[in-house]
């Protein structure tokens, strides 16, 4: 009992007191993602707080690469289906002749839903890690511009699937 209350109390600060001194901000991207040797195009966004020199951020993004393997006169086809999903602590690097560019560098660790549709239909979730570097230019005080390169590793059944990319996109603070 004492667990859940402090848990709850918990809860409490974060939702009460942290938006005081924080923005809440989100953003959408897009990169041009290579997994191992397939290359395919992923899209996702993140939620979170800017806490000035810091931001902490939920982020999930969606990736697919889809292939077949002929075997005589059977063509088989299948798609790899990949769903990061992390949360992400940011530094923000301040440039004191520019406030306008924010380089940044963030890591970040959740799991992934790893599927292969054609093979099996269901899903696994692996544990995986994720670093980026990139720069924000901000147009206003709310709306930026992201350029973001990003790398992640999966941790599959004990081997490492790993991917990396470089991304656009944008952020609104609220």
């Amino acid at each position: 009992m004492k667990k859940i209350f402090s848990l709850i109390f918990c809860l409490c600060f974060l939702f009460i007191a942290v938006p005081a001194f924080s923005q809440f901000i989100a953003g959408v991207d897009y990169f041009n993602f290579k997994y191992e040797e397939n290359s395919s195009s992923m899209f996702g966004g993140y939620v979170g707080y800017d806490l000035g020199d810091f931001e902490v951020s939920l982020s999930y993004y969606q990736w697919s690469y889809s292939d077949s393997i002929t075997f005589g006169t059977y063509t088989y086809n299948w798609t790899l289906n990949l769903k990061p999903m992390h949360l992400n602590a940011i530094y923000k690097f301040k440039l004191p002749n520019n406030p306008n560019w924010v380089p940044f560098a963030g890591v970040g660790y959740g799991n992934t839903d790893f599927s292969i549709s054609g093979y099996e239909e269901d899903s696994e979730k692996y544990n995986s890690w994720l670093w980026m570097v990139g720069v924000r230019y901000y147009f206003n005080p709310q709306f930026s511009l992201n350029l973001t390169y990003m790398s992640t590793t999966v941790d599959v059944e004990g081997h490492s699937f790993d991917g990396s990319g470089y991304g656009i996109g944008g952020s609104y603070r609220f």
